[in-house]
C-alpha cells in the first residue's frame, strides 16, 4: 500500500511533461502550412483546396475553397455540415494563398513520432532517475 502512495505523490509531477507532449502533439496536427508564393484566383478556383486569403485592408480569411458563380466570387467554408459562402470582391483581394499539403503531412508524420519518442525517453529518464535516488523498497 505504501508503494501505492508512495507513486502517487511522486509520478504526479511525471505526468505533467506527458501531458504537454500530448497537448503539444494536437497543437501540431491542427497546423495548416500554406505557399510562401501567392497564387492567382483562376488557379485558387481550379484548385478546390483550401485558400488563404489576405485583403487589402489586411484581414485574413481562411475557406476551403474558392468558387465563382457567373462574375461572383465566392470564399466556401464547411461548417458543421452547411456550406457558407462569403462573397469575395477582386478589387478587395491583395494576396491568395494556396494549402500546401506535402509540408503539412511531412510535418505532421516527423513531428508526432518524434513527439511521441520524446515523451518515451523523458519516462524512462524520469523512472531511473527517480527509483535510483531513493529507497523505494525500504518499509520504514
Amino acid at each position: 500500500m505504501y508503494l501505492f502512495f508512495y507513486a502517487m505523490i511522486h509520478y504526479r509531477s511525471f505526468f505533467k511533461p506527458i501531458a504537454l507532449i500530448l497537448v503539444l502533439s494536437i497543437l501540431f496536427h491542427g497546423c495548416q502550412i500554406y505557399h510562401k508564393s501567392t497564387a492567382t484566383i483562376d488557379q485558387a478556383i481550379d484548385s478546390e483546396q483550401k485558400v488563404k486569403v489576405i485583403l487589402v485592408d489586411g484581414s485574413k480569411y481562411y475557406f476551403d475553397q474558392i468558387k465563382i458563380d457567373g462574375d461572383i466570387l465566392y470564399g466556401v467554408n464547411n461548417i458543421h455540415g452547411q456550406f457558407k459562402n462569403t462573397l469575395l470582391h477582386r478589387d478587395q483581394i491583395t494576396y491568395l494563398y494556396l494549402f500546401d499539403t506535402a509540408k503539412s503531412k511531412k510535418r505532421t508524420h516527423i513531428l508526432i513520432p518524434v513527439l511521441i519518442s520524446g515523451a518515451i525517453i523523458l519516462l524512462i529518464g524520469y523512472g531511473i532517475y527517480s527509483f535510483s535516488n531513493t529507497d523505494w523498497l525500504s518499509w520504514d
